[in-house]
């Protein structure tokens, strides 16, 4: 079994809209600055910023898989007095 190690970067924008061209612009970046990485998974919380047509398609084209979180209700606690 071989473990590689795992790199995260984190963008911050200004509005949801900016996430497709932030993404795009990261993916060309970080494989220019660093000619041994290859974007290979984008994990994210299935928001409509991240999951649209475009996006879907420029992920697919570049060999990128997606993954989302499964959101579920955080659990009910008692109350407690």
């Amino acid at each position: 079994m071989t473990i590689s190690p795992a790199i995260a970067w984190i963008a911050f924008l200004i509005k949801k809209s900016d996430a497709k061209d932030a993404i795009k612009n990261f993916v060309r970046s970080a494989e220019r600055q660093h000619t041994s990485i290859k974007i290979q998974r984008f994990h994210n919380d299935n928001g409509g910023e991240y999951v649209n047509d475009d996006l879907l398609n420029y992920y697919e084209s570049a060999g990128i898989t997606v993954e989302h979180t499964h959101q579920s209700q955080a659990p009910t606690a008692p109350l407690q007095y």
